[in-house]
């Protein structure tokens, strides 16, 4: 518990308005110590979208240092030309991801894409790969032949029988 010369400790900061009468009183600005940490102006209109039913709209803006004008003009806009590209290049994606049984990476689905005449760069289809959650399944080591297996398994690990007295002895 901290005491403070108003006579405002935790006590008189717990409530409904706590975060806006810090911000007033001259705390810790809310954007700094938010859990989320936005990137973009984009991230901040999606973080006030989604929290205008418990929040007001004025209030996350001024908190978020972003416009209301600026908001309202986000909600209004559509994708822009480049989110339509992606999601075309995505459909792409997922059907070459599909037809390899979900095998290739983003390096085999760029040749892929790339025969079909889809013109886009390795790292575009990486990071559109990423942000969709697209993976590709990782192999897992077999042993093909048992005999293999129990040849490797007989031998016996040397380096534990080893009594160390210093550092690089094995």
């Amino acid at each position: 518990m901290t005491g403070r010369a108003d006579g405002g400790g935790v006590e008189a900061a717990e409530g409904a308005g706590a975060p806006l009468q810090d911000a007033q009183r001259g705390a810790r600005a809310a954007k700094k110590s938010h859990p989320v940490c936005f990137r973009t102006k984009a991230e901040v209109f999606e973080f006030v979208e989604a929290n205008r039913g418990s929040h007001g709209i004025t209030l996350m803006c001024r908190l978020y240092g972003v416009t209301r004008a600026g908001y309202y003009a986000w909600r209004s806009r559509g994708p822009s030309a480049r989110a339509r590209q992606n999601e075309k290049l995505t459909e792409r994606i997922r059907a070459a991801h599909r037809d390899s049984r979900g095998t290739y990476g983003s390096p085999r689905i760029y040749q892929a894409l790339r025969r079909q005449g889809c013109v886009a760069s390795e790292n575009r289809i990486a990071r559109v790969m990423r942000a969709y959650g697209i993976k590709a399944r990782v192999a897992a080591i077999r042993y093909t032949n048992p005999a293999l297996q129990r040849f490797f398994g007989g031998i016996p690990n040397q380096q534990l029988d080893v009594a160390l007295a210093g550092p690089d002895q094995v």
